[in-house]
């Protein structure tokens, strides 16, 4: 897990902030459909004083983006919705866009997380005509 500290100031603060870091993952050479991203979106207070009890840090919502689509690993700038509730077990599956039962979103399940992803990789190629001619010939291997 990697946690990515953002800071600023209040002249800083606007209704829709924007922070860039970049981090690094090394994935393993085999990744299946519930290879994801899980994002945790944390509230942090600023007051200088705080109550007994009370946390610095505070859960505002959860996203996350699968690594693969169709067996291709999924790179591009993605537009998140953001779930107040942490994701059930086996959400990986599925892409955030997907309305999943029961599910609280916060600002009735808009994108609000925007993330760019970009692969540099010498085991999952990125070249759509060779992932197509890699998978098929794993199935054809199979059968």
């Amino acid at each position: 897990m990697k946690s990515v500290p953002l800071s600023y100031h209040k002249w800083l603060l606007s209704r829709s902030p924007s922070f860039c870091d970049e981090i690094k993952i090394r994935l393993p050479a085999k990744l299946t459909d519930s290879h994801h991203l899980l994002f945790t979106l944390y509230h942090v207070s600023c007051q200088r004083k705080l109550e007994l009890g009370s946390q610095l840090e505070t859960v505002v919502g959860y996203t996350w983006l699968p690594l693969l689509r169709d067996g291709r690993l999924l790179i591009g700038e993605f537009c998140l919705p953001v779930s107040v509730e942490k994701p059930p077990s086996h959400y990986s599956m599925l892409h955030p866009d997907v309305q999943l039962p029961n599910m609280k979103w916060v600002d009735n399940h808009r994108g609000l997380f925007t993330v760019t992803v970009d692969a540099v990789s010498s085991i999952h190629t990125l070249v759509t005509y060779l992932a197509m001619l890699t998978l098929r010939c794993i199935y054809t291997h199979h059968v």
